[in-house]
Order: C-alpha cells, then structure tokens, then sequence
C-alpha cells in the first residue's frame, strides 16, 4: 500500500526575501520613493527586522514567529507583519511541523 510522505522544500532565507520583494509588486510600491530597488528592499528588510527583533525582545522568538501581527497594535501594523523574514525562519517551525505530520516524516 502507498504511506504518503511528506516533503519539505526550503530555500535559503535571504535568497526567499530577495526572490519576495521583485515578486510581489506591492513591496516595490510601498518603498518606490526611495528612487531605487536596493535602497527601498534595503529599507523594507530592516523595517521587517526591527519590528521582529522589537516582538523577540518583548515576546521571544517563536511567539513572534507564530503570532506576530497577534501581539501588538505596532506589529499588526507592520507593513504585511514582517511575513517574508518570518517565513523564512524554519528553525523555529521545523518542531511544530514535526509534532503535527509525525506520522509523514
């Protein structure tokens, strides 16, 4: 009989990021003003990790990680709530997944 599994495929977290900001336009919009694609990826990757290290800092890393935008007013109101740097944190996932799809792995 067939046993499904299941298959993880992670990309590196940086490369996600990067890959997120020229993908989806509405992250080039929101930083357009700064006159460049860097400068505004730039701008956008230091907003999303001052606003997850300020969450860490109050919370702890995988209670930001699992309810960012749930915390706070100031993290619900992070632009698209630091999602793109939080889903490239698989570390602090891997242990829900393997609890969750045991009987996958």
């Amino acid at each position: 009989s067939f046993e499904p599994r299941l298959v993880l495929l992670l990309r590196r977290p940086a490369e996600r990021m990067h890959a997120a900001f020229y993908n989806y336009v509405h992250y080039r919009r929101r930083y357009a003003e700064l006159g460049s694609d860097s400068a505004g990826e730039l701008a956008w990757a230091n907003e999303s990790v001052s606003a997850f290290e300020r969450c860490t800092a109050r919370f702890g890393a995988e209670d930001c990680a699992l309810r960012f935008e749930s915390l706070t007013r100031e993290n619900e109101e992070t632009f698209y709530h630091a999602d793109q740097l939080i889903k490239g944190l698989y570390a602090l996932f891997l242990p829900h997944w393997r609890r969750e799809f045991t009987h996958l792995l």
